[in-house]
Parts: structure tokens; C-alpha cells; sequence
């Protein structure tokens, strides 16, 4: 057998496949211990049916080989994240680090593949097995694994070990028996052989029989048609009732310590009797150097469960019961989900769901999360507030907001039968979910309200659930997002900031997609704050951060590529402004969001506007329209439609239309960003009087106390007043507020609204300034680049934009496009199959409106999204 893993393990994959009994684990086990010098970075991983999924198949393979030892603690393989569920992007970042890697191969063992099969995890198991010439690779299962095997077949690189090649030989047989002391004749031997062939739990049966039967080696029946009954009859008679019952008990868990067996058996012997079980080689194994965890021969245990659940089955389900309980107070919610189920305990499983698994939605067991939630019998139970909230997080999963919304809605109703000890917690998950549906519509109020309302739950109700620093995290971060849309940045960053900090006591931070979400939001509070420089730098970071860590997809990123695109595009930047955004809106996995869309769109118009493509900016705002629906946008930015809407008229040389006023007679302040805008309307529409009249309520207006001063409006409002002024031959005015609306500007290097505004008497204010003030770098640079702006001609045709935004997949094909890499390489470049290449390619074309390659290489480079 070692000789056969080690000419296996030469090459690129080694198939171990026999049934239960047959010492597949324990042989790879005694091999890696005898050839360490050899094998110094080994990643062993033992799947379960929770593996059975792409997002947790690739999560637990990543913590395999972190654990592996091959990389330091500051490889970027530690940083790497799931929360996204792209397992493509940490397959490339496994196989880059393999690549990477010094030293010897690393070794791969999957244990258990029986449990998968899911097809995507099929293929992402190929996948893995072509890492990298790095890497090799076993595989051992019952049966072998449904994946193509043929190339390595025919290439060599493949080892097939089945049942035969474990099979004992006849000097193993006597050992086994000598272990038990017991005496073996030759013809003991053949026998033995003969009936079980070579099988090793056979073998390890054959004995026992023979300690209790000497010399009746032909009674014994070794085939694994009745192995279960032996066991029953042979191993489990002669022991203890008590042990039997402890055995049965444990077995509903898939390994077993001292602690949880005690949990579930209402004993304290359970470190002694599974010390002496091992002791008794009866088919329990322990497990680690330290010893401390136990697993039972999956033989063993699927005949207990099974006597179990047939004979009592009521203490079949208080087993499951106890270990659900000990799985929740022992940070495992989902393991607790699973066993309180399998119990029927649904008590149980709503408060497990409630106080504990409920945070899974955004995590990497999402799936998982879903399959347990799908098993629950909705018409079996009664309608209480938990169950509401199961059918809640199964709509939200589902995109099914109508329904989210109803079901909310009934939980809200019910809350009051809930029982006094889970109110508190179900109170709290009922309006975080409220503040998600908000915030998913599109009523950025309405989300600040649950929030404000969560935080009050926290601060009333200081009793602890396992998931409360998580909830506390999520609640902070809504609030947060709320305060920031509602204007009041400073404590907005305040409440973002909270949700990152790691709370006392714990050694992780809060949920890794809700300090995505406040990380990005803080930069949000920048852009708004006017510090563009800051802005762009931290965006371009957290980026850089989420690509290297797998998480560029969700949905959570896109403030940064809001923030970096917005602040470029402010400081008259427009190179890799229509790849960013392109790449924000790919950022779509992780729900809904529509003003983050809005802002998206908004930003395209704007560059569109900068790169004086009139039509395209058009089709943004229609764009931009169409995403935020029916939700509202935030007041600070309410008017920025209406304000792109002028910019395009101005740059189509269309006389403006005068915006109705958007106040209600008893709604709150407007906002210098309306003022600004309004401003800009009068003056390109010749109402000076009206300017004058709106300039003076701007003054009331920014001398109250506590007003928020928008930079970018502030700009333009001076412009305005520079303008105006210059136009009644004022000059000492036009020049004091041209100084000051420079002065403004160069503190975060805005340069947008001087260049849209593109007139010549812009440009004669602004050289005014400069010969006032010296040799003023920031002037001059506007200057040139006004200089530079031709003014558009009426019916110049412009690259059309794209109706359709590309996935964040089509991007990363896109960009592999100018290469001469065959569909073939693609593939394997980004871990997927040429067919899928084959799909996304012809997505891509059709977005595009191309034919061909080439053609869509062309139409993106018009595009700007490749150089």
C-alpha cells in the first residue's frame, strides 16, 4: 500500500475507492506518518454534507490548506475571503500561491468525497485537482468520485487504489489477531481470507469471534451484508448496557468529545468511557495529537444511529436535541440548526435560528442556511413570530421583496406571543430585517428609522445571545448609512466606525461584509466631505483589498467604486472612470441596493458630461431614473439629476428648462446643493433678479447654525455670484468670488464645475485670479485645461454606451480578450469550463453589439474599458 500511494502521489491524483471498512483513512493516515520528511505540508480535509455546496467546498478547502503550514502567517492566502461566494477568484488565488510556494509539493487529501454532488462542486473539485503542477492531489471515497478521469488515466498521472489493494495479507491477519490475543492455525488464516477477502473490519470481526468461539472460524460471516448485525450480536452484546446506551446516544454526532457527550447523554463520564473505548480498539478512533475528539467507525455509527432511532426513537430525538443545544452555546449555529431539526424540536430550532444562525445570511453557509430553512414543515407549526421570520430570510434570499414584506409584517404582528426571554432578540432581528428591505426599496428614511429603532432594542435589552455583538455590528453599520444619507456625517462615521471595531472579548471582528459595507460607506462620508484626494486613495485601497481578498463581486464594494469614479471625475480625471464604473455595477452579489445603481448611473453621466458626449449622459440619467424607481434619494443629493440635466442642455446648446421648486411648504431646509442648483438654472435662463433673490436666502440659510457646508455646491454657488457680477461689469465682486471659489476648489482639487461651466468669461475670471494671486498652480492647470475643451458640434457623433452593464465575469473575460489565449486557456486561467467561456463570450458580444473578438476588443477600447 505505501508503495502504491507513494508512485500515486508522484503523480497528479491518487483515487483511493473501496466501502466502508476498509481502512482507506487509517492507510493514507500511516503513510503521511511514515514519509513527514517527505510530505511536510499536508491539507487534509474531511467533508461533510454541509460541503456540498460551491461557496462552503472551496471555504473549507481554503481553510485546509491554510492550516497546512505551507504558508506564513502573512502570505496573502490568510486574507483571502468567501463572503462573495466567487469561488473562481480564490481558486486563482490558491493557484497563484502555489505557484508561489518554495520548497516541496504540497499534498491535498479529501476524505469522505462520497458527500459530494452536487455538479458545480463537481467541477470545482476538477478544477482543483489541475491547480497547479504543485499540488497533488487523493481523493478517498466510497465510490469514485463523477469526475472526467480519462486524461490523467492516459497521461499517467493518475492512481487507481481500490479495494483489492487495501485488502489484508496474511501476516497482517495474524497481527491483528495476536493484538487480541488470539491464535491463528493456517487453515484459520485461509479461512478467514477466504470469507472475508482480506476485508480489514472483516478481519478485525474475525477475531473477535474466534476470542468467544475458539476454533469456530467456519460459523463466521464476514461479508458486509451482515456485518450490522454482527456488530449488534458480537461487539455491542458483550459490552455494558450503560455503554451501549452511550454509544447509541453519541452516535447522532458526526465526532465526539468528552463535553458534548456528556451534553448529550446527562452523564460525566464521557472522557473515561471514550478513552476505554478506544483502549478496546471497538471501532473508536481518536482523533489529533491531543487526543480530545473522538469519531466512531462509520460502520459503528450508522448501525447505532439506526438501532436507535428504530427502537427509541424518542431518545433518538433527545440526543439531537442535546447536541443542538451544546452546538449553541459552543459558537456552531449551523450544526445546532441541523440537529434541532433532525429532533423536531422546532421550539428549539426558531430560537437556535433567531439568536444564533440567522447571521449565516451573509456568511459563506448561506446555502446550507437555505437547505435547513426549506425543511421546515410551515404547515405543521403554529404561526409565531420566529417562523415568520424563517419565510422572511427564504424571500430576502430569494429576491422576493413583496414577500419579504409581508412576512415582516406578520412577524411584527406575532412578536407579542413571543415568548419574554427570545423577545428581545426576535424583536431586534424583525427590524434589522426591516432596515434590509428598506434600504433594498430604495427608503433610505425608513432605514434610518429601524436602525435608530435596533439601537434602542440594544440599549434596553443588555441580556447576551450568541449573536449579539454580530447584530450589534449590522446595527451600527445601518445606522451608520442612514446618518451618513440623512446628512449628519459626523455621526455617521461615528456609528460606521463602530461596526468595525472588534467588540471586548472577542478575538474576530464583526461579520467580514459588514465591515466591508461601513469601510466603504466611510468613504462615501469623504466624498460628501469634499476630502476627493482622501476619498479616491482609500477607495482605490479597499478595492486593491477586496480583488486580492475574492470579494470584488459584492454588492458591498460599490461605494468604493462610487467614491473613486465620482472623486476622478470631480478633479477632471477620466482615465479607467468608465472601467470603474463598469466594475461597480458587475458588483451585484449580496442583494439589493437601487440607490447604489442611482449613484452608479449618476457618475456615468457625469463623465459623460466631462467627456462631452451629450447622448450618452442622456442615457445614464435614464438609467439612473429606472434604478431608483420609486424609492427617494437622499436630500444632499436630490438634485443632482436636475443639476446633470442643465450640464447636458448647456453642452447640447438647448436653452434649459427652469426646475419646478421640489419643496413642500412644510418640509425641511433645502440644501445648498439645491440652492446651487436652482442658481445655475436662473443664470443660463437670464433671470439675474432671481439670482440676486436666491443668492441672499443662500446667506440666511448657511448663517444657522449646524448647516452642513457642501464644498462642491459652495463652488458652484460662487461661480454663480462670479458670473453674474462679471455680467453687470461688477468687477471687484466677480473677482472676490472667483478667489473664493478657487480657493474652495483647490482645497480638494475640484475642477469639474470650472469645465462645465467652459465659457469664455469663465476662463477671463479665472486668469484674472491668476494674475492677482501670483503663479497660482491650480489656476493655471484649469486654465490649460479649458483651453483645451473644444465646444461640442451639433450632430458630432459619440460612441454609443452600453445599454446593458457587463457582469463583473464578462469584465474579467473582457479584459483576457486582447491576449491570444484560446477559449481552452481562458478557461483554465479562470477555473471554469470552456463551455461557460463559450456562454460568457456570447454575452459579452451581444452587449457589445459586435460579431467577433476583434470588434469587441475595438468597441471596448471606444469605451474606455481597455487601454
Amino acid at each position: 500500500m505505501e508503495s502504491l500511494l507513494d508512485q500515486g502521489t508522484a503523480g497528479r491524483l491518487t483515487v483511493i475507492s473501496a466501502g466502508p471498512g476498509w481502512g482507506k483513512t487509517t492507510a493514507v493516515t500511516q503513510w503521511l506518518q511514515a514519509r513527514r520528511d517527505r510530505w511536510p505540508h499536508v491539507a487534509w480535509l474531511t467533508l461533510e454534507s454541509a460541503d456540498d455546496s460551491p461557496a462552503a467546498f472551496v471555504a473549507s478547502l481554503l481553510g485546509a490548506t491554510r492550516s497546512s503550514g505551507a504558508f506564513d502567517d502573512d502570505h496573502p492566502m490568510h486574507g483571502l475571503s468567501l463572503a462573495s461566494g466567487r469561488t473562481e477568484e480564490l481558486l486563482r488565488a490558491l493557484s497563484a500561491a502555489l505557484r508561489d510556494q518554495a520548497g516541496s509539493p504540497m499534498l491535498l487529501v479529501l476524505d469522505d468525497t462520497q458527500v459530494l454532488h452536487d455538479t458545480d462542486v463537481l467541477h470545482l473539485l476538477s478544477m482543483v485537482i489541475g491547480l497547479s503542477p504543485r499540488l497533488r492531489v487523493v481523493l478517498v471515497g466510497r465510490v469514485d468520485p463523477p469526475i472526467p478521469l480519462s486524461a490523467l488515466r492516459l497521461s499517467g498521472e493518475l492512481t487507481e487504489i481500490v479495494a483489492e489493494d487495501l485488502a489484508m495479507v496474511d501476516d497482517e491477519l495474524r497481527a491483528v489477531a495476536a493484538a487480541d490475543q488470539v491464535p491463528l492455525s493456517d487453515e484459520d488464516v485461509r479461512l478467514i481470507r477466504r470469507k472475508t477477502e482480506g476485508w480489514p473490519v472483516g478481519a478485525r470481526l474475525a477475531t473477535l469471534y474466534l476470542a468467544r468461539r475458539r476454533g469456530d472460524i467456519a460459523g463466521f460471516v464476514g461479508s458486509e451484508r451482515s456485518v450490522a448485525e454482527y456488530l449488534l450480536a458480537e461487539v455491542l452484546a458483550g459490552l455494558p448496557d450503560s455503554t451501549g446506551r452511550f454509544l447509541q446516544a453519541t452516535s447522532v454526532v458526526r465526532r465526539v468529545n468528552a463535553d458534548l457527550a456528556n451534553a448529550i447523554t446527562g452523564t460525566e463520564q464521557g472522557q473515561a468511557l471514550l478513552e476505554e473505548l478506544t483502549r478496546s480498539n471497538l471501532f473508536v478512533t481518536a482523533l489529533g495529537v491531543d487526543q480530545t475528539w473522538f469519531r466512531y467507525h462509520p460502520l459503528l455509527r450508522d448501525l447505532l444511529q439506526h438501532s436507535l432511532r428504530r427502537d427509541d426513537p424518542a431518545r433518538y430525538r433527545a440526543a439531537h436535541a442535546n447536541a443542538a443545544r451544546w452546538y449553541l452555546t459552543h459558537g456552531e449555529p449551523l450544526h445546532a440548526l441541523e440537529h434541532s431539526r433532525v429532533a423536531e424540536q422546532w421550539s428549539l430550532f426558531g430560537e437556535v435560528f433567531v439568536v444564533a444562525a440567522s447571521g449565516q445570511f451573509v456568511g459563506i453557509h448561506r446555502e446550507a442556511l437555505a437547505r435547513n430553512l426549506r425543511t421546515v414543515p410551515i404547515n405543521a407549526i403554529p404561526d409565531c413570530s420566529w417562523l415568520r421570520l424563517v419565510l422572511v430570510g427564504l424571500a430576502y434570499l430569494d429576491a422576493n421583496l413583496e414577500g419579504t414584506a409581508h412576512d415582516l409584517a406578520a412577524a411584527r404582528r406575532l412578536l407579542p406571543l413571543t415568548t419574554r426571554r427570545l423577545r428581545p432578540p426576535t424583536e431586534l432581528l424583525i427590524t434589522l430585517f426591516e432596515a434590509a428591505l428598506a434600504r433594498a426599496v430604495g427608503d433610505m428614511q425608513a432605514q434610518l428609522i429601524a436602525a435608530h429603532a435596533a439601537q434602542r432594542i440594544l440599549q434596553r435589552e443588555a441580556g447576551p445571545f450568541p449573536a449579539r455583538d454580530d447584530y450589534a455590528a449590522v446595527t451600527s453599520n445601518a445606522l451608520g448609512v442612514g446618518l451618513l444619507w440623512a446628512g449628519d456625517l459626523t455621526a455617521a462615521r461615528t456609528a460606521l466606525t463602530s461596526a468595525i471595531r472588534v467588540p471586548a472579548g472577542r478575538v474576530h471582528a464583526s461579520p467580514e461584509v459588514t465591515v466591508l459595507n461601513a469601510r466603504t460607506h466611510l468613504l462615501l462620508c469623504e466624498l460628501l466631505d469634499g476630502q476627493l484626494p482622501a476619498a479616491a486613495t482609500h477607495a482605490c485601497k479597499v478595492i486593491q483589498e477586496a480583488n486580492g481578498r475574492g470579494m470584488s463581486a459584492l454588492l458591498q464594494v460599490r461605494p468604493a467604486y462610487i467614491a473613486l469614479a465620482w472623486a476622478s471625475v470631480l478633479r477632471g480625471q477620466l482615465q479607467d472612470v468608465e472601467a470603474t464604473l463598469a466594475a461597480g455595477l458587475a458588483a451585484d452579489v449580496g442583494g439589493q441596493e437601487p440607490l447604489m445603481t442611482w449613484l452608479l448611473h449618476l457618475a456615468q453621466a457625469r463623465a459623460a458630461i466631462l467627456g462631452q458626449r451629450p447622448q450618452a449622459a442622456r442615457l445614464a440619467l435614464a438609467a439612473a431614473a429606472r434604478a431608483l424607481g420609486t424609492g427617494h434619494p437622499p436630500r444632499c443629493l436630490a438634485w443632482e439629476p436636475m443639476r446633470l440635466a442643465l450640464e447636458v442642455a448647456v453642452l447640447s446648446g438647448e436653452q434649459p428648462d427652469l426646475p419646478p421648486d421640489a419643496r413642500a411648504a412644510d418640509g425641511p431646509p433645502s440644501t445648498l446643493s439645491e440652492y446651487a442648483v436652482r442658481a445655475r438654472y436662473l443664470l443660463a435662463t437670464g433671470n439675474d433678479t432671481a439670482v440676486d433673490q436666491l443668492l441672499a436666502a443662500v446667506e440666511a440659510e448657511a448663517a444657522q447654525p449646524g448647516t452642513f457646508v457642501d464644498r462642491y455646491a459652495a463652488v458652484e454657488l460662487f461661480l454663480v455670484r462670479a458670473l453674474l457680477a462679471d455680467h453687470r461689469r461688477q468687477d471687484l465682486q466677480a473677482t472676490r468670488s472667483m478667489q473664493e471659489a478657487v480657493r474652495l476648489a483647490s482645497e480638494s482639487a475640484v475642477v469639474y464645475p470650472f469645465l462645465v461651466t467652459g465659457s469664455a468669461r469663465t476662463s477671463a475670471l479665472l486668469a484674472r485670479v491668476r494674475d492677482i494671486n501670483g503663479a497660482d498652480t491650480f489656476v493655471s492647470g484649469l486654465l490649460r485645461r479649458l483651453s483645451a475643451v473644444s465646444p461640442q458640434t451639433p450632430g458630432t457623433s459619440e460612441p454609443m454606451p452600453l445599454v446593458d452593464p457587463l457582469t463583473e465575469r464578462e469584465l474579467t473575460m473582457l479584459a483576457l480578450l486582447p491576449t491570444v489565449r484560446t477559449n481552452a486557456e481562458i478557461a483554465a486561467d479562470l477555473f471554469v469550463s470552456v463551455n461557460t467561456v463559450k456562454s460568457h463570450l456570447q454575452h459579452l458580444y451581444r452587449k457589445l453589439d459586435v460579431a467577433s473578438r476583434r470588434e469587441a476588443v475595438t468597441r471596448a477600447r471606444e469605451l474606455r474599458l481597455l487601454l
